[in-house]
Formats: C-alpha cells, sequence, structure tokens
C-alpha cells in the first residue's frame, strides 16, 4: 500500500511547484507589462508640423496617449529635435488616456531651425517615437 501513495504525493507536489512558479512569474511579468502599456503614445499622423512665423521656422509636435493612465510632459524621459534636447520646451499638459495635446508648440530650435528635414524623438519608459519634419 505504501509504494502506492508514495508516487501520487510526487506528483502533487510536483504540480503545487509548477503552480507556484507559474504565479511568481504571472505576477512580475504583469507588473512590468502594466508599466509599458500605461505609458505608451504615438505621434498624431500629420505631426509633427513646421511653419514660417515671422522669418523664423518653429516646430510643433501633438501627442496621442494609447497607454491607459495620463502622461504629463514629465512622463517624456527624452525629447529631441536633431539630437538637441528640448525638454525644457515641453508645454505643461496631462494628456489624459485616449486624448491628444499638444506636447511642443512653437520650437524654433534657438532660431536655427533652417529649411530642410529635421528630425523629432520623443521617449516615455516604454514608448520611443521618431518623426521627420521639413521645414519650408
Amino acid at each position: 500500500m505504501k509504494k502506492g501513495i508514495t508516487p501520487i504525493i510526487s506528483i502533487i507536489v510536483l504540480l503545487l511547484i509548477t503552480v507556484a512558479l507559474a504565479g511568481v512569474a504571472w505576477v512580475y511579468l504583469s507588473g512590468y507589462l502594466t508599466t509599458q502599456i500605461s505609458e505608451s503614445f504615438n505621434i498624431v499622423p500629420g505631426s509633427p508640423t513646421c511653419v514660417d512665423n515671422a522669418g523664423t521656422n518653429e516646430i510643433s509636435v501633438v501627442v496621442q496617449n494609447t497607454g491607459t493612465s495620463s502622461l504629463s510632459e514629465t512622463d517624456f524621459v527624452l525629447a529631441q529635435v536633431d539630437g538637441v534636447d528640448v525638454s525644457g520646451s515641453l508645454e505643461t499638459v496631462t494628456i489624459a488616456k485616449g486624448q491628444g495635446e499638444t506636447l511642443l508648440l512653437g520650437y524654433d530650435c534657438g532660431g536655427t531651425c533652417a529649411s530642410g528635414t529635421h528630425t523629432v524623438t520623443l521617449s516615455t519608459t516604454s514608448t520611443s517615437d521618431t518623426r521627420p519634419v521639413t521645414c519650408p
């Protein structure tokens, strides 16, 4: 009778260990994925734009929040135009989930946004988007 019980107990113990490891993996991955999804965004199609304002080209960028929580300008860990940091020029905004707002408005590259193509890069901890913009 002892020979029949031992294999059953070992199978139950192995199943419990498997379930516990699956639970630990789920908790770890769900926390990781929630962070990744909460700060997602897209640069709206047609954006960025460049407008000639009295002889100075100015770049504006509209961002749509595709994540699960609100985004603010402080959630953007990287904001660059042609490799130059522009995080100090970001608008003070809160972008509700599913909404779009202008994040960079009338940036003039310090007066050096010459005619031609420029590159705009925005990044949060989970999403990065780079778009070209052509100035007149």
